[in-house]
């Protein structure tokens, strides 16, 4: 009977170890998809702030090409009231 409750004893104690093991492992990985999640939330950001800094130099283009057009229809209808 002691040989048998020592090897229950050891069969468990192994058991309670792979699954500290595996429990470990799994810790690991989450933290590792968790700094990755951080990397692209930043990325994202940086990105949109990035969008968001553009935004005033592609509407100050699309504007000078506004103006642009206005001053050649001015000028074209002067011509044709010439």
């Amino acid at each position: 009977e002691r040989q048998e409750l020592r090897q229950l004893v050891e069969s468990t104690a192994r058991s309670i170890q792979a699954r500290a093991d595996r429990s470990a492992e799994e810790r690991e990985q989450l933290r590792q998809a968790m700094l990755r999640l951080t990397e692209v939330q930043t990325g994202m950001a940086q990105w949109l702030n990035s969008v968001d800094e553009d935004r005033p130099t592609i509407l100050g283009r699309l504007m000078n090409i506004e103006t642009k057009i206005d001053r050649i229809l001015e000028q074209k209808e002067r011509e044709d009231d010439s």
